[in-house]
């Protein structure tokens, strides 16, 4: 069984926010996967979904605990799976990472983002695998505008457009070589531009 998480925040207010990018690519690939739909599981702290990929069992994770303390709901599913941290990839938003870029780490630090923080708290490791999603705009910083303002802010409405369109493709193809197990993966970012 493979977990993918989605990190993000409950709540209309915050769905189309950068720092719920997660979430939002979690319903493109729950739709695109034919996953059944997203159900609230108190005992993981969140809601799932679950399908089956080349004939491996898949679980979608979206923690309903706020950003912050997503690492409760990880390690509830891992604990009831007894799953491996192999088996476990999280998707989350990068706030230093331009908004078109994708990047795939096999592990690592939390680079500052607090959900991740919270995840390895729990898990007591960082040796699990993330994908970062990239919502740095070149205003934020000319401006230097509040990071928290910032991320909890949406995207534009052309950004919106291209999420489905350009930027999830290339989240899905490193989650295609994640399955695959190719652990020799490059860790530059893949770039619209």
């Amino acid at each position: 069984m493979k977990l993918i998480v989605l990190l993000g925040n409950p709540g209309a207010k915050y769905a189309d926010n950068r720092h719920n990018v997660g979430w939002q690519f979690g319903d493109f690939f729950q739709q695109k996967e034919d996953f059944e739909a997203f159900r609230e599981e108190k005992k993981f702290f969140g809601a799932i979904a679950n399908s089956t990929i080349s004939e491996e069992k898949v679980l979608l994770l979206k923690p309903l605990t706020f950003m912050n303390h997503s690492g409760a709901a990880v390690l509830a599913v891992k604990h009831f799976y007894k799953l491996e941290l192999a088996d476990i990839i999280v998707i989350f938003d990068d706030k230093d990472l331009p908004f078109g870029q994708v990047r795939f780490r096999l592990h690592g630090g939390s680079g500052g983002h607090n959900g991740i923080k919270d995840i390895i708290t729990h898990l007591g490791s960082e040796e699990f695998s993330r994908i970062k999603i990239g919502v740095d705009n070149p205003l934020r910083q000319e401006f230097d505008q509040d990071t928290a303002a910032f991320v909890l802010s949406d995207f534009s409405k052309t950004q919106k457009q291209q999420l489905p369109t350009e930027i999830f493709p290339l989240v899905v193809e490193k989650l295609v070589d994640w399955f695959s197990q190719k652990t020799s993966l490059p860790s530059d970012a893949d770039s619209l531009r």
